[in-house]
């Protein structure tokens, strides 16, 4: 309710309890003589007392006289993946490019620094080796999730992040669910926010063909989600319904058209929105695996009659090879009824001509009470501190300052302009948008990736195996043994 429309009430409310007052005053016996009768009424307006962020969060005062804040950067050059949120030269006119630069001049001018970046296609072996070669020259690296924490946390070349102080983990502009997920004993090595958008871009989705939803009368997809009717089943069920040879040639092509296209990996998010993970933490804050148990065997065959079914998912259709644009080429031409990839591959269709829509990854069934969404910890990136720069003060202050500002520029960028304006084309697509944030998990075996325990699911889809205790007993001694060095490490 509006907060003038309240005063207003009370004000009407309080003349209303007077009236009869004012005319007992003015009709009785008793001589008031030249008494005024007429009463004032006034209202006290409340002063607003809840603290602003910068009450909580104060900025200090800092001027470090144009001191340099060097940040390795990683490019690969891989398509839908390749992506500079920190640092560029100049604004080349793109949203998300200006709110960049914006961000840093802030920075720069609150701060007295200059922000500088290297770009390579090797951070750890890079960084690694500066560090062994005591060369401090960098503060903060930008790498994948999964190569930062297995290469560099486990063996002890990065900072714990809650000992550099300055950064303000309980502050609204750091990814909470990120960092409460992948401590270890309480210490933490990766950093996602608001200073990026890199660490949202692996977020798991799935994009439906509106046209090919209307031509087979498929129902609301988005009624369905809202309704907790979106599950593996579900999915299934429409994607046989699309599948068909439309090429005349007798068997199912890339030619053809699919229910769903996703890539083997996919496999694996399906079972993390199953409820299931590879690994999980004690009341130690410790990790242990739990890739391999009754429920997580259940929901995998499931996910594998899905997966291997060529009148299902395309990519089980024999011969070809699927590279990213295939995947843009059959979901343009309206030959696929679902896609399932990662925000930063979906963000790249914001120029397709065929109308999509953008809903969570499908639940186990029904039963399961709410929608689970993951990262790919090979897509979002994450910042590091190389354990070699002792100027944790510096670091923590600058950081705190990008990711602060981050907030009303990178972040509102990449949201309100790259998804929501461009890449989500109708309101409920972007309530599945914030549906699909606010259900983000991490699962910390597939970040630490101990033993290629993430990286064998991907294997185990694409080599079409149906019996995962083997898969997993290919590498389970390598792995505990890796999990038992990464606790002593950590512990230590």
């Amino acid at each position: 309710m509006n907060s003038n429309f309240k005063k207003i009430t009370a004000l009407l409310l309080l003349l209303a309890l007077l009236i009869p007052t004012f005319a007992a005053c003015a009709g009785g016996d008793t001589d008031t003589g030249s008494a005024d009768t007429t009463a004032a009424v006034t209202t006290a307006t409340p002063e607003d007392t809840t603290p602003s962020l910068e009450d909580i969060y104060p900025i200090p005062e800092m001027n470090y006289d144009g001191a340099e804040f060097n940040m390795m950067i990683l490019r690969t050059g891989y398509w839908g993946q390749d992506y500079n949120d920190l640092y560029i030269e100049e604004d080349t006119g793109d949203a998300v490019d200006s709110a960049l630069v914006s961000r840093n001049r802030r920075v720069e001018e609150t701060a007295g620094v200059k922000l500088t970046s290297t770009e390579t296609a090797a951070v750890v072996g890079d960084i690694s080796r500066l560090i062994k070669a005591d060369d401090s020259t960098y503060e903060m690296v930008q790498d994948q999730a999964v190569s930062i924490m297995p290469s560099m946390a486990s063996t002890g070349l990065l900072h714990d992040i809650t000992t550099i102080e300055g950064i303000t983990l309980d502050a609204p502009w750091y990814n909470q669910k990120a960092h409460d997920s992948v401590t270890l004993s309480g210490k933490l090595f990766m950093l996602g926010g608001d200073a990026t958008a890199s660490d949202k871009q692996g977020t798991a989705a799935v994009m439906f063909n509106k046209k090919l939803a209307e031509d087979f009368n498929i129902p609301d997809i988005y009624t369905i989600v809202e309704e907790g009717k979106w599950t593996l089943d579900t999915m299934a069920e429409y994607a046989k319904a699309v599948t068909a040879d439309i090429n005349g040639s007798s068997e199912l092509d890339m030619d053809d058209r699919f229910g769903l296209i996703a890539e083997d990996f996919f496999g694996w998010n399906f079972l993390i929105a199953s409820g299931c993970k590879i690994a999980e933490k004690d009341e130690n804050d410790l990790p242990y695996f739990t890739a391999y148990n009754d429920r997580s065997m259940t929901v995998l065959e499931k996910i594998q009659n899905i997966m291997y079914d060529e009148n299902i998912r395309g990519n089980a259709i024999k011969g070809g090879t699927w590279e990213a644009e295939n995947y843009e080429i059959v979901f343009g031409e309206n030959r696929a009824l679902f896609h399932a990839n990662v925000l930063s591959t979906i963000a790249g269709y914001r120029n397709m001509e065929s109308d999509f829509g953008i809903i969570p990854q499908p639940k186990f069934d029904e039963a399961q009470e709410d929608y689970i969404t993951t990262i790919s910890p090979f897509v979002s990136r994450f910042l590091a501190f190389p354990i070699n720069n002792g100027d944790i003060e510096f670091i923590g202050n600058v950081v705190d300052l990008l990711a602060r500002f981050g907030t009303d520029t990178v972040k509102s960028a990449y949201y309100d302009v790259l998804l929501t304006s461009k890449v989500a084309r109708d309101d409920a697509s972007e309530r599945m948008l914030s549906l699909i944030f606010d259900s983000i998990t991490y699962d910390v075996g597939s970040i630490f990736n101990w033993g290629n325990c993430w990286f064998i699911y991907q294997q185990h889809f694409t080599a079409k195996k149906d019996n995962f205790s083997s898969t997993w007993a290919s590498i389970e001694k390598a792995a505990n043994k890796q999990i038992e060095k990464t606790i002593e490490k950590i512990t230590e």
